[in-house]
């Protein structure tokens, strides 16, 4: 948008987004920030200001008293073509804070403007792999063992690097999962199969407002399955004492987080 409007390639406005560099309108080319220029002779702004953060900051700007909410937003919504987007009632609701939303949520959705930009720039699984097995595991895979490591663990704590370098998704391929929070969540907002009945723990019946938490983490190796007994590790488990730091548990439902949404996993539709 930003290279059409201002007649430049938009190569040149990309390289020159991080960093102390400014588009001077006159010469229309990438400069140092530190020239001076313009009809003041001030000092030209960085570009990701001039280009990303004073229009939001613009519009953030509606919220303070007085301000003109709807010929602020309305500029921002006839520049960026979000009419058939944004209507009219919405730039009028009495609350500012509302009608930012509502502009904020057309121009910039999370979808796209964070989600979209991960998928296109960051590596995928398969790619990272290698890189994050190193981190997860205290060296690259192929590294020594830790001293005093009985033969037969040592050989599964390297099939284990390996599946885990390889971002194995396959049956066979040992499960590890890292939980990085527990997120709790009222019983009756999770979905459920059809003729599935009442939870119960014990003689105790559990309420739709009764609260459970659900591991949130994310699956390096192997398949998250309902039912599945898998072994609970602590931050202190150590491989050469493996009774110690653990506990078994089984899994009772496997969900995957869409945004606010929670959406039910069955064995047979396993991504």
């Amino acid at each position: 948008m930003y290279a059409e409007k201002l007649k430049c390639k938009s190569e040149a406005l990309v390289r020159g987004l991080w960093g102390d560099w400014a588009f001077s309108p006159k010469d229309k080319r990438v400069v140092r920030a530190s020239r001076r220029g313009g009809t003041g002779g001030g000092k030209l702004k960085p570009m990701f200001v001039q280009f990303a953060l004073e229009p939001i900051w613009k519009a953030y700007s509606v919220c303070d008293p007085g301000e003109d909410v709807g010929g602020v937003l309305g500029a921002i919504v006839r520049s960026r073509g979000l009419g058939a987007l944004v209507p009219n009632k919405a730039l009028e609701h009495p609350d500012p804070r509302q009608a930012l939303r509502s502009v904020l949520r057309a121009w910039l959705p999370l979808s796209e403007a964070v989600l979209g930009m991960a998928a296109a720039q960051l590596p995928s699984p398969p790619t990272a792999a290698p890189v994050r097995a190193s981190r997860l595991l205290g060296g690259p895979p192929g590294s020594p063992p830790p001293p005093g490591l009985p033969e037969r663990a040592a050989k599964e704590l390297a099939r284990l690097e390996g599946c885990v370098a390889r971002s194995d998704a396959s049956p066979p391929a040992p499960l590890l999962i890292y939980v990085s929070k527990m997120v709790a969540v009222p019983r009756g907002l999770l979905p459920r199969v059809p003729g599935e009945g009442a939870a119960t723990h014990g003689s105790h019946v559990y309420q739709d407002h009764d609260e459970v938490f659900l591991g949130f983490g994310r699956v390096f190796s192997g398949m998250a399955q309902p039912g599945q007994r898998v072994h609970v590790l602590s931050g202190a488990y150590n491989p050469a004492v493996p009774a110690a730091q653990r506990q078994t548990a089984v899994l009772g439902a496997v969900y995957m987080m869409m945004g606010r949404a929670l959406e039910r996993v069955e064995r047979d539709s396993i991504p």
